[in-house]
């Protein structure tokens, strides 16, 4: 409890390598406050993104551990905001961090329009992965960027390949029934795939947790 009141008078300074979210500024910060604790505790406010970033850091060292490193890499969340004056530089992260960190599978938080969703990028099977806990499409910009993105990695890994959109595939589990849950959505969506192990099947994200439910269907276009 002491923790807490620590928390509400001072926010909490966590500094960490950022490097493993392809951010080029190594040496990164992150704020935990009081509120941010309070919404993981009550379970019943939407998270923000400092919250999502931990979470990001602890599954990344989790996968360490597993020797789970050279498959998977994440992407930071900020760097995913792909509104309409964002996207060239949404578009320039994703290039520069898909070609340097060489992974079969890339995570990414994230957030649009006040809703967290979950992006998977698989640049070796020309695939990505959607999910969203309130079954909502991908947005233009970001749909487009991501396009453009793995496209062009497409063309530089198989120069004889004719360059095509990557396959899009939507993974739906059960639908949120409040306003706030998503955050916790993609949190165990992250940890059942890197705890399971998953690089394709990607119906399995869903499995094994009764609050959230079992219930999924694909959708490829």
């Amino acid at each position: 409890m002491k923790y807490s009141f620590d928390l509400y008078d001072k926010p909490l300074q966590i500094t960490f390598d950022g490097r493993f979210l392809g951010i080029e500024d190594a040496s990164t910060s992150i704020f935990i406050t009081y509120s941010d604790v309070i919404e993981i505790i009550a379970g019943d406010k939407s998270l923000n993104i400092s919250v999502i970033q931990l979470w990001l850091m602890y599954i990344h060292e989790w996968s360490q551990i597993f020797s789970q490193g050279f498959m998977y890499a994440f992407l930071e969340p900020q760097s995913l905001v792909c509104s309409k004056d964002r996207r060239s530089e949404c578009e320039q992260y994703l290039e520069r961090w898909l070609k340097e960190s060489d992974r079969e599978v890339y995570i990414g938080p994230y957030f649009h329009q006040e809703h967290w969703q979950l992006i998977i990028l698989c640049p070796r099977q020309h695939v990505v992965v959607w999910f969203c806990s309130l079954r909502r499409k991908p947005d233009m910009h970001i749909k487009a960027t991501i396009n453009s993105v793995m496209t062009k990695l497409k063309k530089t890994l198989s120069p004889e390949t004719k360059a095509v959109a990557p396959k899009w595939i939507e993974v739906k589990s059960h639908v949120q029934t409040g306003c706030y849950e998503c955050g916790y959505y993609i949190m165990h969506w992250i940890w059942n795939i890197i705890a399971s192990d998953i690089k394709s099947d990607w119906s399995m994200v869903c499995i094994n947790f009764n609050t959230i439910g079992t219930e999924f269907l694909y959708l490829q276009y």
